[in-house]
């Protein structure tokens, strides 16, 4: 019931190449736990990021400490290898999977009054992180070199990177 709830709200969110097949995304043997494209992926973050930011609240942050509600102090460690290296990082999802690879979403502030979404999936293990690294600074060499300004200019004030 769960599981048919997800896909439901999925598909109210326009994720349209998104299904899942179980709770946790993990894979059942030789079947994935879900499937999902980097577009629709880009999109579930971009909702996550404006409606219920609480869901990535300190996954900008290498670790962070919090006390349970019984009164337990616990520490979490945030797995995505370069986050304390992604200027104006504002949260990230890390996945990995041996049938989905390597997975990284994050959502960063370049400057741009909106924020940018990065998704990279089917990596692998360590070059999911490096994958997004790069794809963040060839974002930022886009911005500096001007053609940011004149794509606005030409596609209309509501374009997104």
């Amino acid at each position: 019931a769960f599981v048919k709830k997800m896909n439901s709200r999925a598909h109210e969110l326009g994720l349209q190449n998104t299904t899942y097949v179980n709770a946790t995304g993990l894979d059942e043997g030789y079947r994935n736990g879900g499937v999902g494209t980097a577009q629709d992926m880009s999109t579930l973050m971009t909702y996550i990021w404006e409606h219920e930011p609480q869901a990535i609240l300190h996954t900008d942050m290498y670790s962070h400490e919090y006390v349970s509600s019984d009164g337990f102090l616990h520490s979490a460690l945030n797995t995505n290898e370069y986050v304390n290296t992604i200027p104006g990082l504002q949260g990230s999802k890390t996945g990995y999977t041996d049938l989905a690879g390597g997975n990284l979403a994050i959502v960063y502030d370049a400057g741009l009054n909106h924020p940018i979404v990065i998704v990279v999936l089917g990596s692998s293990r360590e070059g999911r992180f490096s994958d997004v690294d790069t794809l963040v600074d060839a974002t930022y060499e886009y911005i500096a070199s001007g053609w940011y300004e004149y794509d606005l200019l030409t596609a209309g004030s509501t374009s997104k990177i």
